[in-house]
């Protein structure tokens, strides 16, 4: 359930992004059929400005911004040092998939959309959103569009995923698999197994299958690799680049995008990852002094409390890390993910009685979303509770991959559960 969206394949993200983002005034399923409470990232630039530039093409940042709107529910409970590296991850999914559409017009692949293919499509949407169409022409109406206005928007989106599907494919091209290959994969998976010979033939076929599809990910993963290698990209968020300098570990480049994010957002994550930059650095001191002033100016944050808690105890500094911990229970409220990470903090730390306390508000906390759920907030489905592999999940995120109900001013708000 937790890793839900960590198990997509690339071939998906892109479908994804292509099917659900359509240019012009229609703004996405989310934004359409959803509240617009969603807001935006904030930033010193226009939604209309680009948010990113690949090989000298503009990609509009209000596109990225319906892109998460249509993960408004999957990603109502992150924290904000979780919701930073996914935005990274979706315009990293859209500078790709920028790059085959280039890619697709260099081959010259230019798909064709039948009015049926639209017309299917436009009844997808009609039905996944429970409505009739004279309910979506009077939508259409109020964003001051038609239902050709759709159509068209529709059209140029099944064009885009069609144009990416086949460039993938045209990058994988035609891969052969051994006899070879497969005797040795089956040899490695069935040593120890006595298989009849109809079961040996269904394994063989799987196997066979299993590599051609590992060969035809591998050639895509090394043209891209090479195509964004020699790529010219420019990422116009501080925050993200910021992030994307760190992730390649170069740190000094990354505090600088960092400290100019800061001049015009107050966003925790900015802080966290900031002072994450000196810890790789096993710079402690001024790891330190970043998350103080970051805690001095929203004493009431949970996730800072937490992660200058963290800072501590990675010190040695096992008094002070008790302290802020206990200011970050303090503060998360009916948070599940704070409360299952605090009772794993005060575990490491032996401090038994506070990890039981965690643990208790963390099941009272599960019940609570199991009975009523919350606005904005996918609660567990009926009957369905956390069982030990979601608990181990858990167990196994990083402090980057907490998840949260308080977004304040994330494009992504939701009300915490009272």
């Amino acid at each position: 359930m937790f890793n839900e969206l960590r198990n997509y394949s690339r071939i998906i993200v892109y479908i994804v992004v292509i099917a659900f983002v359509i240019s012009g005034g229609f703004m996405g399923y989310g934004a359409l059929f959803g509240d617009d409470t969603g807001g935006q990232p904030e930033g010193p630039t226009d939604i209309q400005d680009a948010i990113v530039v690949v090989n000298g093409e503009e990609i509009p940042r209000q596109q990225y911004l319906n892109i998460l709107d249509n993960y408004r529910q999957q990603t109502a409970n992150f924290t904000r040092s979780q919701m930073l590296p996914f935005r990274l991850s979706i315009l990293e999914s859209l500078i790709e998939e920028n790059l085959l559409i280039q890619e697709a017009r260099e081959r010259g692949i230019s798909p064709e959309v039948t009015e049926v293919e639209i017309e299917e499509f436009l009844q997808e949407i009609l039905v996944q959103n429970q409505m009739e169409v004279e309910e979506l022409e009077q939508i259409m109406e109020m964003q001051g569009m038609t239902m050709e206005d759709l159509r068209q928007s529709l059209r140029f989106s099944l064009e885009q995923q069609a144009m990416v599907e086949e460039t993938m494919e045209d990058i994988q091209g035609d891969v052969s698999v051994s006899e070879e290959e497969i005797e040795e994969r089956f040899d490695e998976q069935y040593e120890d197994e006595e298989l009849d010979e109809e079961e040996a033939e269904e394994a063989r076929q799987e196997i066979e299958a299993r590599l051609r599809e590992e060969k035809e990910q591998q050639a895509f993963d090394d043209w891209l690799a090479d195509k964004k290698a020699s790529a010219e990209i420019e990422i116009k968020d501080p925050g993200l680049q910021g992030l994307k300098y760190m992730e390649d570990g170069r740190y000094e480049e990354a505090r600088q995008q960092f400290h100019s994010a800061l001049e015009y957002s107050s966003d925790p994550a900015l802080y966290i990852f900031l002072a994450e930059t000196y810890q790789n650095e096993e710079r402690y001191a001024e790891a330190e002094e970043v998350l103080i002033e970051a805690l001095d100016e929203d004493p009431e944050n949970w996730e800072l409390a937490y992660q200058l808690g963290e800072h501590y105890r990675q010190v040695e500094e096992e008094e002070l890390a008790l302290e802020k911990y206990d200011q970050a229970s303090e503060y998360a409220g009916r948070n599940l993910m704070a409360r299952y990470q605090l009772n794993m903090a005060y575990s490491q730390l032996e401090a038994e009685d506070r990890a039981a306390e965690e643990m208790e508000r963390f099941v009272e906390i599960q019940q609570q979303y199991q009975e009523v759920g919350a606005e904005g907030i996918a609660p567990l489905p009926e009957g369905e509770e956390l069982d030990e592999e979601d608990l181990e999940e858990l167990e196994e995120l990083d402090p980057e991959e907490e998840l949260e109900e308080d977004l304040d001013e994330d494009p992504l708000e939701t009300e915490p559960l009272e």
